[in-house]
């Protein structure tokens, strides 16, 4: 009996000790977490925001508005002191921003999004971009995986193929593309590029993917000039090679700088 009741006050005991070193109850603020909470495209003219704050800085801030600010590649939190903000609204616990995907010709695929209070002070000094580019996308497949993860980087097909591998990574120089006078349309504007340097390109993919080898292009931006005349080769490119067809099928493009290419201009 004795043993019993000192089993019983030993484990009365403990039970005290765990109790005495669980915090006290609080009510969980489901919004503990200040700025921007997501980006995403949710129809493919219009990019969502959502934004929230915690009870904390809302009764720090209140009555302030929340200003939104875009940077572009290459720019930084410490840019936005030159900077108007996109849009803004009354600052509450969850606050959504909707703006057009693309504005004064400038699409925000590519941008990111940072906020502050009215006064300048910066909610969070971390900055969002889209994070379902995949949304935009016209083919929607499961990437194509094939045999082993062996590949080869060549413009020579046969070599890749003759060496057994699953991959080639073909190179391409926009330099090359754009060398000829064969004209395509792109957002109303007119382009022109190289269709013999295209015939060689298609030659090389289609013998490459009619061998079941996984095709990806490397496109070496040695030559860009300007931000119109890349997307345009790229839309061409892209509208080629997406789908199976009698040009093949490229299924993954991998962008390159030239080596004397810098991020800054490379971004003009």
């Amino acid at each position: 009996m004795k043993k019993r009741i000192t089993r019983l006050l030993c484990l009365l005991f403990c039970l005290i000790l765990c109790l005495g070193s669980v915090p006290a109850c609080q009510k969980a603020d489901p919004l503990s977490q200040n700025g921007i909470r997501s980006v995403n495209i949710i129809k493919k003219e219009r990019v969502e925001i959502l934004v929230t704050l915690n009870s904390s800085l809302l009764k720090e801030h209140k009555g302030d508005r929340i200003c939104l600010y875009e940077l572009f590649p290459g720019e930084t939190v410490a840019d936005l002191s030159d900077k108007a903000p996109v849009t803004e609204k009354k600052a509450k616990a969850s606050v959504n921003f909707r703006i057009p995907l693309e504005e004064n010709g400038v699409n925000r695929l590519y941008s990111s999004f940072v906020v502050a209070f009215s006064d300048g002070t910066l909610i969070s000094k971390k900055s969002f971009g889209v994070k379902n580019p995949e949304f935009l996308a016209t083919e929607k497949r499961q990437f194509p995986w094939v045999g082993t993860p062996k590949g080869l980087i060549t413009s020579n097909v046969e070599d890749a193929w003759s060496m057994g591998t699953s991959h080639t990574v073909i190179p391409l120089r926009l330099s090359e593309l754009l060398n000829g006078t064969d004209a395509t349309r792109f957002n109303d504007d007119q382009y022109f590029y190289s269709a013999a340097v295209l015939k060689v390109l298609d030659d090389q993919i289609f013998r490459a993917s009619s061998t079941g080898m996984q095709v990806s292009v490397e496109l070496i931006l040695d030559n860009i000039p300007s931000l119109g005349t890349a997307a345009a080769m790229l839309d061409l490119l892209n509208g080629r090679y997406a789908s199976d067809s009698d040009y093949g099928f490229v299924s993954a493009w991998m962008i390159s700088p030239e080596e004397n290419i810098d991020a800054e201009t490379a971004a003009e």
